[in-house]
């Protein structure tokens, strides 16, 4: 389970300073970190119940592509992956619909984020980038997560067809993909990614409405059931996320 915490503090007589923090290895999205009396804040945890297992071998490759097919509404807002080598940066690249016959057209794709690497080797590593690519029930997507420097590598498995289910759950499904020498140059068939999907089921992320005008410390938020927070940075459980 995923319990996500809201903080508010006063700003003025009807506007607040809002953020958020949940459960390690969950990242939060907040519509509006500054709302007023009446507005409509809604609140997303990402990360729900995507950890594939580390790599089980030794192979790898610049980047690879792979496919995500959404089964509920989601959005996909970033991942962590496992360098076998010092990784200066990493780019993450997205396109609409399978990777499969546009493995080597730039054109086809776009660049969503260029994120800091690390000298971490063989742990998993949250990349921290920032983007939001929204997949409805049905949709699928495929994503190109490289490095830019022909000797270094991002660690992934091998797998038997492109296509194949490498992990699924109520929300989402990942196919094996490929792997790709930088930029778009040499495929390797049949490569599974192994790391963590950082997303958001639109299903199951609840909306907060401000309700309270802030006089000193106190505000008042409802959604299924209404929480009071009151003192400057205090916590209090609003809602659980499954």
């Amino acid at each position: 389970m995923k319990t996500l915490y809201m903080y508010a503090m006063s700003l003025s007589l009807t506007c607040l300073g809002l953020f958020a923090q949940s459960t390690p290895g969950t990242s939060v999205y907040l519509s509006n970190t500054n709302p007023c009396k009446g507005d409509v804040v809604t609140a997303k945890a990402y990360g729900l119940s995507t950890t594939i297992s580390a790599p089980d071998g030794t192979n790898q490759q610049n980047g690879f592509m792979f496919d995500i097919e959404a089964a509920e509404d989601i959005d996909i807002r970033n991942f962590s992956v496992y360098f076998n080598t010092v990784v200066d940066s990493v780019y993450i690249y997205y396109k609409p619909g399978s990777h499969v016959g546009f493995e080597s057209s730039a054109a086809a794709w776009t660049l969503l984020d260029i994120v800091p690497g690390s000298t971490n080797i063989g742990t998993l590593h949250d990349l921290e980038a920032n983007f939001n690519v929204f997949l409805s029930q049905g949709q699928t997507a495929s994503f190109y997560i490289t490095t830019n420097v022909s000797t270094q590598f991002i660690h992934y498995d091998n797998g038997t067809s492109v296509g194949n289910t490498v992990v699924s759950n109520t929300d989402l499904t990942i196919k094996t993909g490929v792997g790709k020498a930088y930029p778009f140059s040499t495929t390797f068939q049949n490569r599974n990614f192994r790391g963590v999907v950082h997303y958001g089921n639109l299903a199951s992320s609840p909306n907060w409405n401000v309700s309270g005008t802030a006089q000193g410390d106190s505000i008042t938020f409802t959604a299924e059931e209404s929480k009071v927070i009151t003192g400057e940075f205090t916590e209090n459980s609003l809602n659980t996320l499954s």
